[in-house]
């Protein structure tokens, strides 16, 4: 696995799971403070304890989170969208 060397795109992802606004949002639901968040960003360092405390409490699919690929599985739920066919007469 290629993690993304763009730390910046792993907190996006780690916000977005987290179903937060902003940062200071996720950082208070990781029980941590949003410098913590701001200072791995300012360092470029990969925020490796941010990642395993986002999967354990959320369940989101490490590979998406460090690298973009795959889907996020959220809350252990595949998040593509899928159209399902009904007939008039099943209704």
């Amino acid at each position: 696995m290629r993690f993304d060397r763009n730390i910046q795109n792993v907190i996006k992802r780690i916000v977005m799971a987290y179903n937060a606004k902003t940062i200071k949002q996720a950082a208070d639901l990781m029980n941590v403070t949003a410098s913590v968040i701001g200072n791995r960003i300012h360092r470029n360092s990969f925020p490796h304890d941010l990642v395993l405390t986002c999967i354990i409490d959320i369940g989101v699919n490490p590979q998406w989170l460090c690298t973009g690929e795959g889907e996020p599985n959220i809350n252990g739920l595949k998040t593509e969208k899928k159209l399902i066919e009904v007939s008039a007469e099943t209704l």
